[in-house]
């Protein structure tokens, strides 16, 4: 059984060393409280990140006010190590104090991928008949996404041509619209995948033999689609259009999720990760 949680929070400006926040000192002993929220979706909409860090200095309030900074959050346990559940960037007006009793509590708000999203522009004009995966280069040069998995195997060229000017997430929805593929951001990087399919990852599984099935899984609708609804303790590299595998009394096989969330504080209550999805 894991034992002992950890929530660490990393923040910095590009090229800079950053600042690390840790609910463990080096020393072992308890270090910063940290509540935090995350919600991944296979949806175009930047993934959300929700933290309260307790009693931290006005310093450490600075690092995380500008929208250029890297938020990095990573949760796991002292016997297992740690994963990231989420990166991003801190949100226009996003990060304030609070004040809750005899705390005063940091309030940071970001989004995976957000900054791009909010602000990133193209200007594409191809005059003749061309390829899809010459499209995309070009969006992925102009708005500097990182590669996720991108499938364009089997999708049809623009034999007329292409041309766009304006907001890179609206070029991105005129092609996926035109080649039936969905998009999406997964921690900074950009997907592009046939909406019936997973991304091509290990799906983890969640049991009770397994140790970490909390609970037993609900019936739940997603887009009107039966799907299923499982909280389980964390486990590494959960996002969304992830596939995974239930094993209970009355859900077996494989899913696709949909929605992923990770709900938890660094020192009681809830821990887990809360994953959407529908048979794959």
């Amino acid at each position: 059984m894991p034992y002992g949680r950890i929530v660490e929070v990393f923040v910095a400006e590009p090229g800079t060393a950053g600042r690390n926040i840790s609910s463990v000192r080096p020393d072992g002993r308890p270090g910063i409280s940290i509540n935090f929220s995350i919600d991944h979706a296979r949806k175009k909409q930047p993934g959300r990140c929700v933290l309260r860090l307790y009693n931290v200095s006005d310093e450490t309030a600075e690092a995380f006010e500008s929208t250029t900074s890297i938020v990095r959050v990573e949760i796991g346990y002292e016997d297992e190590g740690t994963f990231v559940a989420f990166t991003g960037n801190p949100v226009p007006g996003g990060v304030f104090f609070q004040k809750q009793g005899a705390d005063r509590v940091l309030h940071v708000e970001a989004q995976d991928g957000g900054r791009r999203y909010r602000i990133g522009r193209v200007d594409v004009s191809f005059s003749e008949q061309i390829s899809a995966q010459t499209v995309f280069d070009e969006i992925i040069r102009q708005t500097s996404y990182p590669r996720g998995e991108v499938d364009l195997a089997t999708a049809l060229p623009f034999v007329r041509g292409y041309v766009f000017s304006g907001m890179a997430r609206d070029a991105l929805d005129e092609f996926v619209g035109h080649i039936n593929r969905e998009w999406f951001v997964r921690d900074g990087s950009l997907y592009v995948i046939d909406a019936r399919n997973a991304v091509t990852e290990t799906a983890p599984l969640f049991s009770s033999a397994n140790g970490n099935l909390i609970g037993s899984p609900n019936a739940i609708k997603i887009d009107k689609v039966r799907g299923i609804e499982v909280h389980a303790l964390p486990v590494a590299g959960m996002k969304a259009g992830k596939p995974f595998k239930v094993e209970s009394r009355d859900y077996n096989g494989f899913y696709m999720a949909q929605e992923v969330s990770y709900r938890g504080s660094s020192y009681d209550g809830r821990f887990e990760v809360i994953v959407r999805g529908v048979p794959r």
